[in-house]
């Protein structure tokens, strides 16, 4: 009975400290950042000091779509940008993104990812700044 009990017992701590190893790998390997984004060392060039559009929100980032000349026009004529929230505040779908006249979209980074379409797109990913 002893054997059965010290096997048992050794079998559930091998599998709690695999757990936890997964776990501490994971938060390790990404830093919290969405699966495909790399962010760079330093801050980018500015990408726009036009306005943006939320197209598709992913919690506190979201892609977005650079509007036309005229504000928040429905024609879309820029580039797509991955926003990263610098305050941990969501953003949402269709939230429109006002770039300040002193200031624009900085790029910070990348990010890969693959559409609906299964096509892979690799886009700046920008703070404003």
């Amino acid at each position: 009975m002893g054997k059965v009990l010290c096997f048992i017992f050794g079998f559930v701590c091998a599998c709690v400290s695999l757990l936890l190893v997964g776990i501490y790998q994971q938060s390790l390997s990404n830093d919290g950042l969405l699966p495909g984004m790399t962010l760079f060392e330093e801050k980018g060039s500015c990408i726009s000091k036009k306005n943006f559009q939320i197209f598709q929100s992913l919690g506190t980032t979201g892609l977005a779509h650079e509007k036309g000349t005229s504000s928040f026009s429905d024609i879309y004529n820029g580039i797509t940008v991955l926003f990263m929230n610098q305050e941990d505040k969501p953003y949402y779908d269709d939230q429109k993104i006002v770039i300040p006249k002193n200031k624009c979209a900085r790029q910070v980074g990348i990010y890969h990812y693959e559409t609906k379409a299964h096509d892979y797109k690799t886009v700046p990913v920008v703070i404003v700044d």
